[in-house]
C-alpha cells in the first residue's frame, strides 16, 4: 500500500518554499512520516523518501566532512593518500533525473564510502575502498554480518531494479558468494543476521488463500526463510 498525501497535506507541503528554515520543517514533518509509517506498515511517497534521504546525506556529510564534501553537483571523497575522487551529477538532455549522487556513509569496520547514485531507471550504490580507491558496484544498502567480513543486498521491487538477493565476502577482498532470485512474485523484502553463517530473510508474498487475483484482489503476508553458509556453500533452507 503507498502513502499518498491527501489535500492537506499536500497543500502545507508544496507551500513550504526552498529555505534552510523551511528544509527544517520539512525534514521534521518527513521524518515523523516516517515513524507513522513504520508504525503502520505503509510506505512512503516518492517525494517524502526523497526528502529523508537528503536529510540523511547532509547529516552524514557534516558527520565526515573531512572525507566528503559536495559543492554543487559534484562529491568529492578524500582517500587515506590524500588523493581525492569525484563523481559529478549528470542532467539529462532528454528529461528525467539524469544521474545524482550522494554520500551515504563511511563505513569504519571495512574503512569504505558507501555512496548511492540515482536516475530515472531507479539506481544502485557503490563500496569505496579509502586506502586503493577501488569501488564495487552493488544493487542496495549492503547490511553486514556481525563480524563486518560479509554482506547481503536485498533489491526487491517491481521495476527497475535486479530482483534478486546477493551474498557477498568482504575480507579479505570483495567476492560475490551467491546469489538467489526469487521464484515467486515477492512484493517486498529485507534481511537481518542472526549469526555469521545465518541470515534471515522477511519476503512479502500473496495469500493465496485470501487472494482473488480473477477480481484484481491481492492480500499479501509475511513469511521468514533463512539463508545458512553450509560446507558446500549458501543455500536457503525453511
Amino acid at each position: 500500500m503507498m502513502f499518498y498525501r491527501n489535500r492537506l497535506s499536500l497543500t502545507l507541503w508544496d507551500s513550504l518554499p526552498l529555505s534552510s528554515g523551511s528544509r527544517s520543517i520539512r525534514s521534521k514533518i518527513a521524518c515523523a512520516l516516517v515513524f507513522i509509517c513504520s508504525v503502520h506498515g505503509l510506505l512512503l511517497s516518492g517525494v517524502l523518501l526523497s526528502d529523508v534521504r537528503a536529510n540523511e546525506n547532509e547529516v552524514k556529510l557534516r558527520q565526515y566532512s573531512h572525507y566528503a564534501q559536495r559543492s554543487g553537483k559534484t562529491l568529492k571523497l578524500t582517500l587515506a593518500n590524500g588523493k581525492t575522487l569525484a563523481f559529478v551529477d549528470k542532467s539529462n538532455p532528454a528529461g528525467g533525473t539524469g544521474v545524482k549522487y550522494e554520500f551515504v556513509d563511511y563505513i569504519q569496520p571495512i574503512d569504505h564510502f558507501l555512496i548511492s547514485y540515482l536516475v530515472s531507471e531507479g539506481g544502485a550504490y557503490v563500496l569505496i575502498n579509502r586506502n586503493t580507491g577501488k569501488q564495487l558496484n552493488i544493487d542496495e544498502a549492503p547490511v553486514f554480518s556481525p563480524a563486518f567480513d560479509r554482506f547481503i543486498t536485498v533489491s526487491i521491487c517491481d521495476a527497475y531494479c535486479p530482483y534478486r538477493l546477493q551474498i557477498w565476502q568482504i575480507k579479505p577482498q570483495p567476492r560475490l558468494e551467491e546469489t538467489f532470485e526469487p521464484e515467486q512474485y515477492w512484493a517486498s523484502g529485507s534481511a537481518k543476521w542472526r549469526d555469521g553463517k545465518t541470515i534471515e530473510v522477511t519476503k512479502e508474498i500473496a495469500d493465496p488463500a485470501a487472494s482473488d487475483p480473477s477480481k484484481g484482489k491481492y492480500v499479501y503476508k509475511k513469511e521468514i526463510l533463512q539463508i545458512k553458509l553450509l560446507p558446500d556453500g549458501w543455500a536457503v533452507t525453511k
